[in-house]
C-alpha cells in the first residue's frame, strides 16, 4: 500500500512503475499532478480512487494495470494524458466527470472487459485509437459536444451493435468502426 501523504503535490515519471505486488494507492488532498507511467504495469492494483484535487493524469499512468477493477476519477480532474488507462483489462465500467476538458489518444485501448462508459459533456474530440481492442464495449451515449472521431477509435470493439453519432459531429476518421464485427445500427 502507498500513501501519498499531505505536502506532495505531484508524483514524478515512473514513480512505482512495475510494482507488482502493489495493491493499493491512497492520494492526499494536495496531489495536482500525476506524472507520465508512474503505475504502469501495477498488476496487482484493484481499486484506485483519484481525488478532484488532481488535475493532471498523464501519458500511461495505469497502461497495463490488468487487475483494476474500480477506477474512480471524481469531480476536478481537467486533463487525462495519451494511454492513461491502456491495457486495464479487469476495468468494466467507468465514469469520466464533466471537470475533464481533454482526454489523450489510446486512453481506454485495450480494456477487454470494458463494457460501460460515461464520457464527459466537455469533450470535443475522441483522439486516435481510443476504445480501439474493447471487445466487450457495448452500446453507449457519445457526448453532444463531440466534433470529431479520430482514427482507429472503435477498431475491434466487437460487442458493440449500436451507436448514435452527435449532430455536432462533422469528422470521422478512416478506420473509425474497423472491426466491429457485432455493429447492426449506425446513427448519424
Amino acid at each position: 500500500k502507498i500513501v501519498i501523504e499531505e505536502g506532495v503535490t505531484g508524483i514524478g515519471e515512473a514513480a512505482f512503475t512495475g510494482c507488482k505486488n502493489l495493491k493499493e494507492v491512497t492520494f492526499s488532498s494536495t496531489v495536482k499532478k500525476i506524472g507520465n507511467r508512474v503505475f504502469s504495469g501495477c498488476t496487482q492494483l484493484t481499486k484506485v480512487t483519484i481525488p478532484g484535487t488532481v488535475k493532471e493524469i498523464g501519458n500511461s499512468v495505469f497502461n497495463a494495470c490488468t487487475g483494476i477493477t474500480e477506477l474512480i476519477v471524481e469531480d476536478g480532474v481537467e486533463k487525462i494524458g495519451n494511454s492513461a488507462f491502456q491495457g486495464c483489462s479487469s476495468l468494466t465500467s467507468i465514469v469520466i466527470p464533466n471537470s475533464v476538458k481533454s482526454m489523450g489518444t489510446y486512453a481506454f485501448s485495450g480494456c477487454s472487459g470494458l463494457k460501460e462508459v460515461t464520457l464527459p459533456n466537455t469533450l470535443d474530440t475522441l483522439g486516435r485509437g481510443f476504445f480501439n481492442l474493447c471487445s466487450s464495449l457495448e452500446t453507449f451515449t457519445l457526448p453532444e459536444s463531440l466534433t470529431s472521431i479520430g482514427s482507429d477509435v472503435f477498431t475491434d470493439c466487437k460487442a458493440m451493435t449500436y451507436i448514435e453519432i452527435p449532430k455536432n459531429v462533422t469528422m470521422i476518421s478512416a478506420a473509425a468502426f474497423a472491426g466491429c464485427e457485432g455493429l447492426e445500427v449506425i446513427v448519424i
